[in-house]
């Protein structure tokens, strides 16, 4: 296993040309190294950017802090195999 730490904060080191920003193919070429990928910061609250909110799970789903969507849309595993991959 090759493990990687991405924060979701983080702008691409050499995005994919010709990928849309909001695709995980945007990222492909900074992951492409790494079999396993430790992806931050999630959070149970879909929206902790608002002040006025009191942060509460709503016990539908662990949510990415940055796009407030449900990280299981956000992440969807690969079904490549990893070049390394015996």
């Amino acid at each position: 296993m090759i493990n990687g730490y991405w924060e979701n904060w983080a702008n691409p080191l050499n995005p994919m040309k010709g990928s849309d920003p909001s695709s995980p193919e945007y990222y492909m070429n900074d992951f492409k190294a790494n079999t396993h990928i430790f992806y931050s910061f999630l959070t149970l609250a879909k929206n902790m950017t608002d002040p006025n909110q009191t942060p509460y799970w709503d016990g539908k789903a662990i949510y990415d802090t940055y796009t407030e969507a449900d990280i299981l849309e956000v992440m969807k595993p690969s079904t490549e195999k990893h070049p390394y991959e015996y």
